[in-house]
């Protein structure tokens, strides 16, 4: 029997990618003390009823402290890379925003979700700005309606997970994105887009391959943010799968 045809179907699916993604982390649990036992978790949106699943879900225990959650979306793609749009003179940084939960005085276990602007590390480059293969000015970025769901997913699963608070510490959430695509960051000057064609001219633009970036928009939300001045801003950590286990062993408090 030939089974081409199965094995095409198979990877269309993008499961033997996430699959394999779980077990990179669970295979190298000492290097970064990061499980990977929950994966198609359901998701249920209260504000806008949509509901998914989410991919996998790490987590890390920090002795007395909460735990952390790293709500992971995978995204396999045949060849591509995601190119980030990062202005000239911007350096790398560790500002991110996660969902926190924060513990209610004289309320054991109970929580209070905001999302919060902390320094972890690894640092990385923050962009607003995702370009992906396929993408024109007709669509809705891909890069954004997967950022968008994974956001939704991330506040969902926190509302409904036991335990958001232990010790003295707030349980934190990140998105993230997993993918096999080749990421760059295009350092550009602004004064040297042509404002007749809109468009980088040739020999403009610093290239340059990274392991993960800090996607940072303006996503819905349910939860405020601790600051009222950009309240919906979210961070997104999209991550080349072969430098996950690295951003995991070196994740922190900056």
């Amino acid at each position: 029997m030939n089974t081409d045809g199965l094995r095409k179907q198979v990877n269309r699916s993008g499961f033997p990618f996430q699959i394999r993604v779980r077990d990179e982390v669970r295979n190298t649990w000492r290097a970064h003390r990061w499980e990977a036992n929950l994966e198609e978790v359901l998701w249920r949106h209260l504000r806008s009823g949509e509901e998914g699943f989410i991919d996998l879900v790490f987590q890390r225990h920090v002795r007395t402290r909460s735990p952390w959650h790293m709500v992971a979306e995978c995204k396999r793609v045949t060849g591509g890379t995601w190119v980030f749009l990062v202005e000239s003179g911007k350096i790398e940084s560790s500002r991110t925003i996660v969902l926190k939960a924060v513990p209610v005085e004289n309320e054991k276990g109970a929580a209070t979700l905001v999302w919060s602007r902390e320094q972890f590390t690894p640092a990385s480059f923050v962009s607003s700005f995702g370009v992906v293969p396929g993408q024109n000015d007709k669509d809705r970025p891909s890069l954004e309606k997967t950022s968008s769901d994974l956001v939704n997913s991330v506040e969902s699963f926190a509302m409904g997970y036991p335990h958001q608070v232990t010790g003295n510490g707030a349980a934190r959430y990140v998105p993230m994105i997993v993918t096999n695509a080749d990421l760059f960051v295009c350092k550009m000057d602004i004064s040297e887009v042509d404002l007749v064609h809109g468009k980088l001219e040739r020999g403009h633009g610093e290239f340059t391959a990274v392991p993960y970036v800090r996607f940072q928009k303006s996503f819905g939300t349910i939860f405020s943010d601790e600051a009222a001045h950009d309240w919906d801003q979210k961070t997104v950590l999209v991550v080349q799968a072969a430098s996950l286990t690295t951003l995991l062993a070196n994740w922190g408090v900056d």
